[in-house]
């Protein structure tokens, strides 16, 4: 029976378009929802329902108001008898709750019976307020509140009236922002895995859920789809698939094996790779899009990755070759042996068990030495044998499995130890350790400390290093050439670290390199403004991003028909890298090619014409998604001017006349701090200008009409 292993996939998800920001921290991104500016979108969204009978009814009940309900209950007196006549004077009434604020997620409808309370028993009767941006209709004592925007805050207020006097109260409503939290489980209520902890025999089944998930709006089911992720430990691959909407499934590039996203999902051994120990994911998607020209649209939200593991049992196993206490026996002369074999609800059949009587060995040599890539000793070693430091005379050491505790002559780091080395043999090998003297870089990263490791000709089950943090983040090398401190692969984040305090990392017997480092990405953005229906302004972040974050909106593209244009994708979507995987949705009569972070824009030929699209990135579980732009292609007569050569911008009256003229119709883009133009090119009648927008190359398209206004004006 192996182990129960419990592990979980860091996913990531960030992704997104919005930007939401607090306390000075990047707050996660779940979504967009961009309009083309010169149309509306016209719908109402609607809260989802929290209870059966509210489903029915098309309401919701607001989701703090159950609470309140059952404290009013116990509080209420109890009704006896006919009412009695009134004596003494009226008593107004009260507002009889805790509650000072609704959280409206969609259409909202609110008892105010349950709220205010008259202590003579009279009938109320109840008005209300109009707040801004929120609907509100009353029906005798129930209020229905539907929101026209998301992501605000608002008042509303209450009268409740017993025809002699009334009270007032005012409420705070909010508006959150349209969101999808993540509630994967274990199914409960089913005849798989009773135990509800997602470990089974290998021919059970464990099965999963998402289907109490939680939408802060009237979500319309029929747009969702759910991804899941079925992760082998053993093998270290994955298989993903998809439940759900079609056009949903497709956004993400796969196509739906089921109909409905909330099905559960149903975990094998064996099948899409399930292992003895796996992890299965899962994220909710809500996409809903419209491409076109009349009233382009999207909406797409998504949840953050939730994992849960499914680990499997052999309910019989096959065994041969194998042993444990029994492998070395000393004094083994004897003509009769008793075996015990220990068993727990299981049935054990023997066939046949197999021995050989060998030599006994008293002493091997063992000779080890540790240095550093120039051949100088840089630390000690010491042997243990189950934590009892066990002494070498002349290089000679009884043969078994001992651990290696290595102390650095200097401090790069604590010690090293490696584990259950084989010295069961002769050994001669070398443990290198030391600091790197080589210069090395490493993308976005304040580089604090260098050290790598080398092991020769050493075997053993796993080391551990400890070591001192000076960083914030630890990356690795594993293509590392110990000798010429060279780094052939890429450096490779591993872990975060607290500066001051000791952390352990786990090696394997290649050659390791390592650096510490401060990797905080600071986005300067106190002036850059998110282009969006919310227009949302940045401020000053600090933040430590490894996910893929969308950041700045892809402008509205203008393309000569038979020509085409680049975007650099780095400079809209954050943390790209050569893993990041970019698609696009395809409109007529346009083609998007990706190479690296450049994107390449091709109209078909003789096409005049106005489409829409976005982009995806995808890296791992991380996800991004840009806003809806526009790509228009003009059709130019043939007659127009032809100039292929690259005309340097030297004249400081014409590099006035663009920055005046950029200020206008490029900073609304890029919101940057300096500019200056290098060059322009002339072709069909459109012009290219290059320009350096805060260090960083920019192509400038307009058209020629345009650009001799510009440079012809005030002459």
């Amino acid at each position: 029976m192996s182990n129960k292993k419990r592990g979980g996939l860091i996913c990531f998800a960030l992704a997104a378009l919005l930007l939401l920001l607090a306390s000075s921290s990047l707050n996660k991104i779940t979504g967009f929802a961009v309009l083309d500016e010169n149309s509306t979108n016209e719908s109402t969204t609607t809260a989802e329902t929290t209870t059966a009978d509210a489903a029915a009814n098309g309401t919701t009940t607001a989701a703090n108001e159950t609470l309140a309900e059952e404290k009013l209950e116990k509080e209420k007196p109890e009704k006896k008898g006919p009412k009695p006549e009134k004596i003494g004077p009226n008593k107004p009434p009260i507002w009889n709750s805790d509650l000072e604020e609704f959280v409206l997620k969609g259409k909202t409808t609110i008892n105010l019976s349950r709220y205010f309370y008259d202590e003579d028993g009279d009938n109320l009767s109840f008005t209300s307020s109009t707040p801004e941006k929120i609907s509100a209709t009353l029906d005798n004592n129930l209020v229905t509140l539907v929101p026209e925007k998301i992501n605000f805050t608002t008042t509303i207020k209450f009268t409740a009236s017993d025809l002699q006097s009334s009270t007032k109260k005012e409420i705070k409503l909010v508006v959150p922002e349209k969101s999808i939290t993540n509630n994967l489980q274990y199914k409960t209520d089913s005849a798989y895995d009773i135990g509800n902890n997602g470990y089974e025999s290998t021919t059970g089944i464990i099965d999963f859920t998402a289907d109490n998930s939680e939408f802060s709006w009237d979500a319309n089911k029929t747009n969702l789809c759910i991804r899941w992720n079925v992760y082998s430990i053993e093998s270290q691959e994955s298989t993903t698939l998809c439940y759900g909407n079609s056009k949903c499934c497709n956004f993400v590039g796969l196509e739906p094996t089921r109909a409905n996203w909330d099905a559960p999902f149903y975990s094998v051994y064996g099948q899409y790779g399930n292992s003895l120990n796996t992890i299965v994911s899962a994220q909710i998607l809500y996409v809903d899009y419209s491409v076109s020209p009349e009233r382009p649209y999207a909406e797409i939200y998504y949840s953050d990755w939730k994992n849960l593991t499914a680990d499997y049992y052999f309910a019989s196993i096959d065994f041969e070759n194998v042993c444990v206490d029994t492998c070395f026996l000393n004094d083994f002369n004897l003509n009769k042996y008793t075996l015990i074999f220990e068993i727990d609800n299981a049935i054990l059949t023997l066939d046949k068990i197999t021995y050989l009587k060998a030599e006994e060995i008293n002493n091997v040599s063992f000779v080890l030495t540790v240095k550093d890539n120039e051949g100088a000793a840089s630390g000690s070693y010491q042997l243990y044998k189950n934590g009892v430091a066990v002494p070498i005379q002349e290089n000679l050491i009884s043969p078994d499995y001992y651990d290696i505790e290595i102390i650095p002559i200097s401090n790069i780091i604590n010690k090293l130890i490696i584990k259950s080395a084989d010295i069961t043999g002769t050994v001669e090998a070398n443990v290198g350790l030391g600091s790197v003297s080589r210069e090395i870089s490493a993308e976005d990263v304040d580089i604090t400390k260098k050290y790598s490791t080398n092991f020769d000709k050493i075997k053993f089950e796993k080391a551990v290093l400890r070591a001192n943090a000076s960083g914030n983040s630890l990356f690795k090398c594993r293509q590392w050439d110990f000798e010429r401190e060279i780094c052939f692969g890429t450096w490779e984040k591993i872990q975060d670290l607290i500066s001051g305090e000791e952390y352990e990392v786990t090696l394997d017997a290649d050659s390791n390199g390592f650096i510490e480092g401060n990797s905080n990405i600071t986005l300067n953005l106190a002036n850059a403004t998110l282009y969006n229906t919310t227009n949302i302004t940045l401020k000053n972040i600090t933040a430590n991003i490894t996910n893929l974050v969308f950041l700045v909106n892809m402008p509205n593209i203008t393309i000569a028909s038979g020509s085409n244009a680049s975007i650099n994708l780095s400079q809209h979507f954050l943390n790209t890298d050569d893993a990041t995987l970019f698609s696009y949705y395809k409109p007529d009569n346009i083609t998007i090619f990706f190479e690296g972070d450049a994107a390449t824009i091709v109209p078909d030929n003789n096409f005049a014409g106005i489409r829409h699209t976005f982009i995806i990135a995808n890296k791992s579980n991380s996800l991004a998604v840009s806003n809806l732009f526009s790509i228009s292609a003009v059709y130019l007569p043939s007659s127009a001017t032809q100039i292929s050569a690259l005309i340097n911008i030297t004249d400081p009256s014409m590099q006035l006349k663009l920055k005046e003229y950029a200020e206008i119709n490029l900073k609304p883009i890029f919101k940057y701090n300096t500019t200056y133009f290098t060059g322009y090119e002339i072709k069909n009648d459109v012009v290219i200008i290059y320009t350096v927008v805060d260090n960083k190359n920019i192509k400038w398209f307009t058209s020629l009409r345009n650009f001799n206004e510009i440079i012809l004006s005030n002459k």
